[in-house]
């Protein structure tokens, strides 16, 4: 009986507190609906326990976790992809004046000045090279002086070292210019190997690297004023050396397609030229009195007869 009585009084308890929690969450979101029927008020400050980050803390945790804080201990030849970043991303995100000021106090003023003066500058730059007409027959050298010329112009004595790493691709593109107009009795191999020399300067990472870039470059020093078929051998011969077996199986094919299939329309034209040889030859002898209108369609029908032979093989 007293163990009865005693399970009731817990039992009544337990509902008594349930109820208790009940009504307090009651009141209080009573109170957070009433308090979010005024105008101005938003969820961080009806709900203070829910965590609403707000626009600015997601924005500034965006700027600490990129690469921006270190845009002070960057050397000048590797910061220009990392400025680029920053105004790509700060204009997407419509956050560059609060980023800007936040770097401020990281940064030199030299530092910090080339970081707010780039999207100016390279405008700038983008202008003078607009109007700075560049003839394309121009040698390759003098097109590099006056994009040079122009850097310097704008970007002062920065120039050299931000643009440190364009420079050292046009430096390479000239040799490799260079390497091409060697006279076309210099052996493919030979220039081939010259290329190889100068790439070993390139950084490791450089995209001019992959098996890809460097077949493609390679296939520029093929002597376009050989035979179809010497073409063919040599594009192969630079796949084996470059690509992997795949694609350079697969290259090989292709050239094999292609030469039978200049085959085909090699023969097919010689033996049209000789038809066509024959036919002037009947025309001057003994076709000679036959009226034009049969001597067309006679033709035609040769032509035609020749077609239907060749195809059929």
């Amino acid at each position: 009986m007293r163990l009865a009585k005693f399970a009731l009084s817990g039992l009544a308890l337990l509902v008594l507190l349930l109820i208790a929690v009940w009504l307090t969450q009651r009141i209080f979101f009573d109170s957070a609906i009433a308090v979010a029927d005024k105008p101005g008020v938003t969820a961080a400050e009806v709900l203070p326990l829910r965590a609403v980050p707000t626009a600015t803390a997601i924005k500034s945790d965006e700027l600490k976790n990129t690469t921006f804080s270190e845009l002070q201990h960057l050397p000048l030849s590797e910061i220009k992809s990392t400025l680029d970043m920053f105004w790509q991303r700060c204009r997407s995100q419509q956050r560059c004046e609060a980023w800007l000021q936040q770097l401020q106090a990281r940064l030199t003023p030299q530092r910090f000045q080339l970081l707010s003066s780039y999207p100016e500058k390279m405008q700038q730059l983008a202008a003078a090279m607009g109007q700075d007409f560049i003839s394309h027959d121009s040698e390759l050298n003098d097109k590099i002086a006056r994009i040079k010329q122009q850097h310097s112009h704008v970007f002062g004595e920065l120039a050299t070292q931000l643009f440190a790493k364009e420079y050292a691709l046009y430096a390479y593109k000239a040799e490799v210019a260079a390497i091409a107009a060697e006279t076309p009795d210099t052996s493919l191999m030979y220039k081939i190997e010259a290329l190889e020399r100068i790439q070993q300067q390139l950084a490791a990472d450089s995209p001019l690297l992959s098996p890809q870039s460097r077949y493609q470059q390679a296939l520029g020093f093929i002597d376009q004023s050989q035979s179809g078929q010497q073409i063919r051998e040599q594009t192969s011969l630079l796949a084996e050396r470059y690509l992997d077996s795949e694609k350079a199986q697969a290259i090989s094919q292709r050239q094999q397609q292609m030469g039978q299939q200049q085959a085909e329309v090699d023969a097919y034209q010689q033996g049209m030229d000789r038809l066509q040889q024959t036919l002037a030859e009947q025309r001057a002898g003994q076709q000679a009195e036959m009226p034009s209108s049969e001597w067309q369609a006679y033709k035609a029908e040769k032509i035609r007869a020749y077609r239907k032979v060749f195809f059929a093989r």
